[in-house]
């Protein structure tokens, strides 16, 4: 280590005796990963990760389609379509669904504040593997008409709008003039869908889900995380299946029948990414050749620096230093300019 540690120090010093190869070579490679680093976390955050939801890929959209009418190929659920999915225990380990929605926030007499919010179901946040810092989330009995008006708080509702009061939990806030209990706070790493600043129950009347009269009424974005094992393919398989079902059921003239109405199931990460999927790996495509002629370019200084330094490298031969030595000492130079151009792209 002593070793190691001496040979650093005098790959330092000889790197401060070129400052100009130093520097090209440092700035360089900054730029190269730094657009790696970049794109490769938009990427992430959109394609592969999408944020604050941990095993995303175990996570599905659900969505309805028309195949008679080309413009209505991927939409909504209805409550219907919901009851349908939660019913398949064997097949969704968590379901929920959510509707987009704007609250009031009135304090202190001062003037109505515009929140940014949804209506879910209580099983929503099962479905994120979500854990709230403060409180708990919604019960099924709290998910019912006319019960008690709750209400979960995004991390930065209660950090930017509360002042992070550690006593939030079991205080009302009125929304839209009318009470609301805190039953809970999130933790910052739940992002998703990153506008949201609270959620209240969405309490639909249990014969929504039940009447098929409300089977085509399309307006709820519904989620699911997928059983052990259970694949996307499995999935369709049973919302297909239940599509046959309710098709037999309401008669081979009916407009599920005419439509070409059906239910199916994708990747959470694929439905965000959406049109953006191609553009963003052919960006990070291009990022990486930028990487590979960065590397090439400096590997090119560094050949022109060692064809200038072969005095000095046959003197140090025949003092005696080893083919290792000489290796060594070149590639601890490498790992200074590495270390500094990362530290620089970051």
């Amino acid at each position: 280590m002593r070793l190691i540690v001496q040979d650093l120090r005098f790959a330092i010093r000889q790197l401060a005796k070129s400052p100009g190869f130093a520097i090209v070579s440092v700035l360089t490679l900054a730029l190269g990963i730094g657009a790696n680093i970049a794109v490769f976390s938009v990427t992430n955050a959109i394609l592969l990760n999408p944020s604050g939801i941990p095993h995303a890929d175990g996570v599905v959209a659900l969505r309805a389609r028309y195949n008679a009418m080309p413009d209505l190929k991927s939409i909504p659920f209805s409550p219907p379509d919901f009851e349908d999915v939660a019913e398949g225990k064997n097949i969704f380990a968590s379901s929920g669904v959510m509707d987009d929605t704007t609250f009031n926030f009135s304090r202190d007499n001062a003037n109505p504040e515009l929140l940014i919010g949804a209506k879910v179901s209580s099983g929503f946040f099962d479905v994120f593997e979500a854990r709230p810092i403060l409180g708990r989330f919604f019960t099924p009995q709290e998910d019912q008409p006319g019960a008690a008006q709750e209400t979960v708080l995004s991390y930065r509702m209660w950090k930017q709008r509360l002042g992070g009061n550690p006593n939030i939990v079991g205080q009302t806030l009125m929304l839209n003039e009318q009470p609301f209990r805190v039953v809970g706070v999130m933790g910052s790493e739940f992002n998703w869908p990153n506008a949201m600043e609270i959620w209240v129950p969405l309490a639909l009347p249990p014969a929504r889900y039940h009447d098929a009269k409300y089977r085509h009424n399309e307006n709820l974005f519904a989620v699911a995380r997928l059983g052990p094992g259970v694949t996307i393919q499995q999935a369709n398989a049973y919302l297909d299946q239940k599509v046959q079902q309710n098709i037999l059921s309401e008669g081979e003239n009916s407009f599920s029948k005419v439509s070409g109405w059906g239910m199916f199931s994708v990747p959470l990460a694929q439905f965000i990414g959406g049109d953006l999927r191609k553009p963003l790996s052919v960006l990070l495509a291009a990022v990486a050749i930028v990487l590979l002629i960065a590397c090439a370019n400096i590997a090119g200084l560094q050949m022109a620096r060692a064809s200038a330094k072969q005095r000095e490298l046959a003197v140090r031969v025949a003092l005696g230093a080893s083919r290792f030595d000489i290796l060594r000492q070149a590639l601890l130079e490498s790992v200074v300019l590495t270390a500094a151009g990362v530290a620089l792209a970051l």
